[in-house]
This record gives structure tokens, sequence and C-alpha cells, in this order.
């Protein structure tokens, strides 16, 4: 009796597990990208089916903290929030200080951009009190626009600053407050005045649009995580399903592979 009771078990669970797991899969990808593992899906799917951990902490990373709640909106095609942002922000960040052969990147919160367009730079001189930002080759400033998430990369190597909206609309104030700051902080940090003749200002429009009212947050991930890289961008719209995936279990583990 309890011989075939393993026997079905050990027969029947596998493939039900695959039939929770197939909505997870098969989704086209960009080439030299490959599928997520079956342990990877699965470490998800456990999260995914268990609503019990709805306000459960299921993530920490560089001071930010991300609950199944949140961690759920990377999946269901739903808009991304402040904290699925700043912690993808960080992994960027983390992976690049990590990793001798990408550029060393800085990685502002989404809390940067709105205090220093509503308050100046005085309400946020202190947030880079013990650090330089001018070691760093590429400095990442999610914008939140109202409900709209945008990027802007600034590349102090090559000195230039990229606006990256997947609606293609452009934001003149933004770079300009954004040169206004790195002019300040130059100042008020390096006692250097900062020389930004020849700098180029760019609204991209090389790059993928959004198809819908919802993937702009992905979209700004993978802008960044491009960016920090200086990669080509070779996805698309039909693309965002997996990355989505993609990005949920990189956050997951808490780590980017290159």
């Amino acid at each position: 009796m309890y011989f075939y009771g393993y026997i079905i078990y050990f027969l029947v669970w596998p493939t039900c597990f695959a039939f929770i797991l197939w909505p997870l899969t098969k989704k086209p990808k960009p080439r030299g990208y490959r599928d997520l593992s079956y342990n990877a899906l699965r470490s998800m799917t456990i999260i995914i089916y268990n609503p019990k951990l709805n306000d459960q902490i299921i993530v920490k990373n560089s001071g930010f903290e991300l609950n199944r709640k949140d961690f759920m909106t990377i999946f269901w095609n739903e808009w991304l929030n402040d904290e699925v942002i700043n912690i993808y922000a960080s992994l960027i960040a983390d992976r690049s200080n990590n990793n001798n052969d990408l550029p060393k990147v800085y990685a502002f919160n989404s809390f940067f951009y709105s205090t220093l367009s509503s308050n100046g730079y005085d309400r946020v001189k202190r947030w880079t009190k013990n650090k330089d930002i001018f070691e760093n080759q590429i400095i990442i400033v999610p914008i939140h626009l109202s409900i709209h998430w945008c990027l802007v990369v600034i590349d102090l190597e090559e000195r230039k600053m990229d606006y990256y909206d997947s609606l293609h609309q452009d934001n003149f104030e933004c770079l300009e407050l954004l040169q206004e700051y790195l002019i300040n902080e130059s100042m008020d940090k390096r006692q250097i005045p900062l020389d930004m003749n020849g700098w180029q200002f760019n609204f991209l429009r090389n790059i993928p649009p959004q198809r819908n009212i919802s993937d702009c947050g992905v979209f700004s991930c993978l802008f960044a995580e491009f960016a920090s890289r200086r990669a080509p961008i070779t996805f698309t719209q039909e693309h965002i399903p997996y990355f989505r995936e993609r990005i949920a279990y990189q956050v997951l583990r808490k780590e980017l592979s290159v």
C-alpha cells in the first residue's frame, strides 16, 4: 500500500508541479538569454502560491526591504513601486563594485530626484556626506514622474547624460536640474569647479517603447542594467514577460548575472 503511494507521489507530484510552473516558462527572450532553471522557478513558485507571506519581508539589500506583496508586482504585469526599483538599482551597483570588468556604478534611490526637484540641492547634499560620487564612472538616477518611471544615466567617463523614457518624451528640466546638481556637488564635496563644456545631453530615441501602461518600471530597470554594462539594448516589449521573471529571480537571490 505504502509502496504504491510512494510511486504515485513521485510520478504525479512532478507533473503537478510542472503544471504550476508552466505559466512561468516559455516566453520570448532576446538571443543570448536562457530560460530560467527549474530550481529558479521552483524557488519563486513557493512564494507566489503562499499568500500567507504577503506582508513578510522576503528580500533585504542596501537598506531596502521588499515584502511578498511588492515582489508579486514584478510577476503580474503590474506597475513597479519604489521598493522594487530601489532593490534592483542597488543590485546593479553591487554587481559593478564586485566586478572589475564592469564600469563602477553609483545608484541613487528613487526618492533622490523627487527631493532634489521639490526642495533643491541643500536637501540632498547630506545624502552623499561620506561618498564621492565622482569616483564612479556611471551614476544611475531613477526618475519618478507621478505614475511613470524614467531613468537618467550619467556617464562621468564619457561626459554625457542620457535620458531613458519608454514613452519617448523629453524632460529638459530634469537634465538641467541634474547638471546643476553635479556642479554643486563637486564644489561642496571636492571644492573643485566641474567643467561641463563638451558634455552631451541626450533624449534617447533608439530605445524600445512600451506598449502598455504598466511596464515603465521594468523598462527603466532594464535600461539601467544594460547601461551599467555599456551594453547595446537588445530587448523589446515582447521580451518583458521573460524579463519580469528574470528580475524577480535576481531580486530573490540578490545577485545579477553579467
